[in-house]
Parts: structure tokens; C-alpha cells; sequence
């Protein structure tokens, strides 16, 4: 399974989710743009359209802090 996200599938997304960040819902700048695996990568999670979501860059950086810091207690 590999985590690269093939060119149509970014596509798919991005034409779904309307370039808006579907942490915070507002417009995403093409130089902001990033994929979230909803489930994550690291658990199993696929690089398909259904698990993936079109997120702002800091959105999903600090999405992935909490997530950290969730495991971290664990």
C-alpha cells in the first residue's frame, strides 16, 4: 500500500470537497493545499477518495499534533 496519492485521486477530492478545508471550512489557497487521511496512514488507512479530505496545511499540522498527543497518553 503506498501513501504517494495518485494524480486523479487529488482530483476526485479536490472537485468533492470544492477547495475548502474541511477541518475549518474556508477557502483553501492552492499553495495551502494538503490531503488528510481520515483514517491515518500509519493505521491502515487507504489513499482513496473516501478516506481522504482536502485540508489547509496548518489545519493538518495541527491536526496531527493533537493526534500525538492523544497517542502520547496512551
Amino acid at each position: 500500500m503506498s501513501r504517494a496519492i495518485p494524480h486523479e485521486v487529488m482530483l476526485k477530492v479536490v472537485r468533492r470537497d470544492g477547495q475548502i478545508c474541511q477541518i475549518c471550512h474556508q477557502p483553501v489557497p492552492d499553495n495551502q493545499v494538503e490531503f488528510d487521511h481520515i483514517i491515518p496512514w500509519s493505521r491502515g488507512g487507504p489513499t482513496t477518495p473516501e478516506n481522504l479530505r482536502l485540508v489547509h496545511s496548518e489545519c493538518n499540522r495541527r491536526k496531527r499534533d493533537a493526534l500525538d498527543e492523544l497517542l502520547a497518553e496512551d
